[in-house]
């Protein structure tokens, strides 16, 4: 006659799980998983265990059309992104900071959402076709005092502009 399956204890279901046995304890206190007492001994069943993970796998599924986001749908972390863009994730951080790449917080958490990467991604000519051009910069300011030009010759010919921004 076959032996009888072992029951798991908090520990190995924690193992096998791969969560903290903290997380099994919280679990079988709150009733959500059946367990029985040896003494001071917890143990669990495994026709419980799979009972549980196949109602976790029915409310996984009757969650998912209930507008769960699509992972294709979900924001980019600034590590995400990085990875994406092969560049450091400080990088992004760092786009995001200065205002070049939209992004909104979760918390302290930096989300940038999936069409500002489309945006951020495209050309530049595409971007600045579609911008209005900026106003024309006026020849001479009214009221202020036309600067001298300070250029040098050089010997062999070549001229530096001092002036020069």
């Amino acid at each position: 006659m076959a032996e009888p399956a072992r029951p798991f204890t908090p520990e190995s279901l924690a193992e096998y799980w791969s969560c903290s046995s903290q997380h099994v304890r919280d679990l079988i206190r709150k009733g959500d998983l059946p367990a029985f007492r040896i003494g001071n001994l917890i143990r669990i069943r495994r026709e419980d265990v799979e009972r549980y993970d196949q109602q976790q796998a029915e409310a996984r599924e009757r969650a998912a059309p209930q507008g769960a986001l699509d992972v294709s749908q979900r924001p980019y972390t600034p590590e995400t992104l990085a990875e994406r863009w092969g560049c450091s994730h400080q990088h992004i951080r760092d786009l995001v900071r200065t205002g070049k790449l939209p992004a909104f917080r979760v918390g302290r958490l930096i989300r940038v959402r999936r069409e500002d990467v489309e945006t951020f991604e495209r050309p530049q000519v595409e971007i600045e076709a579609a911008a209005p051009p900026p106003p024309p910069r006026p020849a001479v300011i009214p009221g202020v005092p036309k600067r001298r030009r300070h250029i040098v010759k050089l010997a062999d010919g070549r001229e530096i502009d001092l002036n020069r921004d």
